[in-house]
């Protein structure tokens, strides 16, 4: 797999929640998939990424209920203790073969919610980049000196598209967040790491929905409205297609 520039840019859409796909009971086998003997890892703020057969598993399972035409190519069960930051979800570049193939879509499945109902929400931005996997960090206090891919720290050169395929003019990348938006959602976030994106979609975290977005789609998470959730878990699916 490869970043083939016009494969990407040409299946762009709108990040989006399909409401109760999953059962109760297919959600409680998913889960449980990730305890049975697969490759562990966790990171400084305690959160735990989970891959290996599971996810293979996991998607048989629910692949008739997923409406992409795509090939699965990898993925991760994960169980986070804080909100995500701001990060896109690619493939690593020591990943990178020239199979005929490139990315497409992501995949994410709530699976449950410790501490209380309210999940938060996953905030999906208009901006898209054209990367492996990386994360946005500018200004900010957390390490990611443990992460598996690049961080950025200066968004000034970055060539960022919207849902559209449009090139989102540079100058533009140093432009405030939306006050509003940072006080209702991100909070535990420096304003100043937000520069340069705004906000297309506020989709819920909550156990049965799916979540389909872009491979290349800016995103991050937020604690809901109570604040009160301890830790929840997820399944990432990563889909890619033929060039």
């Amino acid at each position: 797999m490869i970043l083939h520039e016009k494969t990407i840019l040409n299946n762009l859409s709108k990040a989006q929640a399909f409401e109760n796909i999953l059962t109760s009971d297919e959600i409680e086998d998913i889960w449980k998939l990730a305890f049975s003997n697969n490759s562990v890892r966790k990171n400084s703020l305690g959160n735990i990424f989970i891959s290996g057969d599971c996810v293979k598993t996991a998607y048989k399972l629910i692949k008739h209920k997923i409406p992409l035409n795509a090939t699965l190519y990898g993925g991760n069960f994960f169980i986070c203790t804080t909100p995500y930051g701001i990060h896109l979800d690619s493939f690593n570049q020591r990943e990178e073969k020239d199979d005929g193939t490139t990315l497409y879509k992501n995949v994410l499945i709530p699976l449950w919610i410790g501490g209380c109902d309210d999940g938060g929400k996953v905030i999906f931005f208009d901006q898209r980049l054209v990367d492996y996997g990386c994360a946005f960090n500018k200004d900010g206090p957390t390490s990611y000196k443990e992460s598996l891919y690049h961080v950025y720290d200066d968004y000034s050169n970055l060539q960022f598209y919207d849902g559209n395929s449009q090139k989102i003019d540079k100058k533009l990348n140093s432009v405030p967040f939306n006050s509003l938006y940072h006080l209702l959602y991100f909070n535990h976030i420096n304003q100043e790491r937000l520069e340069g994106f705004t906000a297309e979609s506020f989709l819920d975290w909550k156990p049965g929905n799916i979540l389909i977005f872009d491979a290349i789609q800016v995103h991050a998470s937020a604690y809901g409205d109570e604040k009160k959730w301890k830790n929840k878990m997820g399944l990432l699916l990563r889909f890619k297609v033929n060039i």
